[in-house]
Parts: C-alpha cells; sequence; structure tokens
C-alpha cells in the first residue's frame, strides 16, 4: 500500500466555520474550546477523513458520520499541538466494539508496549 500523507490547508474562515458547526456534535467538550480551536478543528479533522485509509474490522461499514467523529476526538488532541503529530498515520480501523489486547504487544512507537488483555466486549 502506498503511504499517504496528511495535508494541513491554511486557514479559510468560511470553511472553517462551516466545518466548526458540523463538527459540535461529534466532540463532547466543543463549547470548552476558543473561537480560535474550533476553526483550527476543522482542517485538521478534514485532513484524517481525506488522508487516511479508514477499515473497518469484522466486515461492518464505517459511515461518514463515524469518520467524522473518530477524526473530530483525534484532532482534539493536537488542536493546541504540531499538527504533524499524525504525519504517519496511513490508516485507522475501525472495530465495532471495544477490543482489550491480552498479550503484550508493540504499540507501533518506540519504546512503548501495551499489556491489555484483549477481549471483545460486543
Amino acid at each position: 500500500m502506498a503511504h499517504r500523507r496528511l495535508r494541513w490547508r491554511r486557514a479559510d474562515p468560511a470553511v472553517d466555520a462551516a466545518w466548526a458547526e458540523l463538527l459540535a456534535p461529534h466532540v463532547s467538550r466543543f463549547t470548552w474550546l476558543t473561537d480560535d480551536q474550533r476553526v483550527r478543528l476543522g482542517p485538521l479533522a478534514a485532513a484524517l477523513v481525506a488522508g487516511v485509509r479508514w477499515e473497518a474490522a469484522r466486515g461492518f461499514e464505517v459511515t461518514d458520520e463515524m469518520r467524522l467523529s473518530i477524526a473530530a476526538q483525534a484532532a482534539l488532541l493536537i488542536v493546541e499541538g504540531d499538527p504533524r503529530s499524525y504525519h504517519d498515520v496511513s490508516s485507522i480501523i475501525v472495530h465495532p466494539s471495544t477490543i482489550v489486547l491480552q498479550q503484550e504487544r508493540s504499540a507501533g512507537v518506540p519504546g512503548c508496549t501495551d499489556s491489555m488483555k484483549r477481549r471483545s466486549t460486543g
């Protein structure tokens, strides 16, 4: 698979205001954000929606609303940080329920491991 790079665009106030309105229902603490943060959230989420490969685990369908909600939550984590934080993310795998890992596994980040137990809750 070819690796796609996320592309962040410069702010366009009209477009960013529209994105902010679209994202509000998907970010639980949206009202806590400053106006500037709300405007920046849109392009970050849009880059994730368009710039990564979305995969559904176990064959269910990933809807546009799911993509938007997940991308908005991920963008919220970097709204005050470096937009290149997700630069190397090439795909997002969406599971139909919560999963927990049983054995220790590499988390894909040098020096990090995940020793959670794997089980499906749904």
